[in-house]
């Protein structure tokens, strides 16, 4: 089916939408489903049982006050090839700003934190994993050592002269907000990635430009 290799990772009624609007064909997203279910491309997602729900940390008060910043690698653009979308999400009013690149990198952390600083400011922390791009738990060196420094990364560097504090969370369950904003506010059904469909170049490289193109224009 078509929808296999345009629309991978499309939920049937997103698929649905997408085939109304790019294509004038008006197929019921059940019955979408169960075609995707016979075809082996869509699996019937299991009923999870009851769990314990954790009350959420309550919100930071002052816009910057805390920010949250992760990498989400996705297939974003179907079977062109895995891209990494950064983004970032103020804590107090989710606000958000993210760019698509190839890697979750120290140059792309550097860069989303720019754009971010250019549109509303520098944040006082940002809330991150404990992924090697942010943190390192590498031994201090002896100038380190000696002038009582911390061990930092290039952007945990960069972060320390602009006054931003990096605060560490242990599990993604920690990170909340900025999770939760690409699981469930729908990034993939986003109109960026919508709109890659229609170019007629899709290596990856010119999707990531395109996409921030369009996010950002």
């Amino acid at each position: 089916m078509r929808t296999g290799s345009v629309f991978l990772d499309f939920g049937p009624p997103f698929a649905s939408q997408k085939l109304r609007e790019l294509y004038d064909l008006d197929v019921d997203h059940e019955t979408l489903r169960r075609w995707l279910v016979e075809e082996g491309l869509w699996k019937r997602r299991k009923k999870r049982g009851p769990h314990r729900k954790k009350r959420p940390r309550p919100r930071k008060e002052r816009f910057g006050e805390l920010v949250q910043i992760d990498g989400s690698h996705h297939d974003w653009f179907g079977n062109a090839g895995k891209a990494c979308l950064m983004n970032m999400v103020d804590d107090a009013t989710g606000v958000t700003y993210s760019l698509m690149f190839e890697e979750e990198t120290t140059e792309a952390a550097m860069r989303v934190l720019w754009g971010w600083i250019e549109r509303y400011g520098i944040p006082k922390a940002l809330y991150a994993d404990r992924k090697n791009v942010y943190v390192t738990e590498r031994e201090l060196t002896l100038k380190e050592e000696i002038a009582g420094e911390e061990a930092l990364t290039a952007f945990g560097k960069a972060c320390r002269k602009l006054g931003i504090r990096i605060i560490t969370a242990r599990s993604p369950q920690a990170k909340g907000r900025v999770v939760i904003l690409v699981a469930c506010r729908g990034y993939p059904e986003n109109p960026f990635c919508c709109a890659t469909l229609r170019l007629p170049c899709r290596s990856t490289y010119s999707l990531i430009n395109a996409s921030n193109s369009f996010m950002w224009v």
